[in-house]
């Protein structure tokens, strides 16, 4: 089973000044949003294999079923994403927030990328199994 290792992220992130009662919650919010990525991925990799096999054989309802539900996890993944941004909101203080979003974003070299994809970077790539 994966663990967060909030010790590597405060050490690498710095003056996050993570709280004992944080860290559970934060490890928590990191488990979940990994287990949702797991399922997203799955469905996706499934979903584009059922594609396929629709579009090889000319079958335009399946076809288009499969295109509505590639959009309902896209959906869904936003969805996910913004409650998560949500949760963290309410987890940690501005100061915080701000240093583990620089902090994400300093690691990502200067990717253009929204909030959510740097927080997951940050969280994911601090689960170990």
């Amino acid at each position: 089973m994966a663990h967060f290792d909030i010790i590597s992220l405060t050490e690498k992130a710095g003056n996050l000044k993570i709280t004992e009662d944080q860290i559970p919650q934060i490890e928590k919010l990191s488990l979940k949003r990994h287990d949702e990525l797991i399922k997203q991925k799955e469905n996706n990799i499934k979903t584009m294999s059922d594609l396929k096999s629709a579009c090889e054989h000319g079958d335009e309802n399946k076809i288009d079923e499969h295109l509505r539900k590639l959009r309902e996890y896209e959906q869904c993944e936003f969805d996910n994403r913004v409650q998560l941004l949500n949760e963290f909101d309410k987890l940690l203080i501005p100061s915080q927030r701000a240093r583990f979003l620089l902090f994400a974003a300093e690691k990502q070299h200067g990717k253009d990328q929204s909030i959510g994809h740097l927080l997951d970077s940050v969280l994911l790539h601090n689960l170990h199994n």
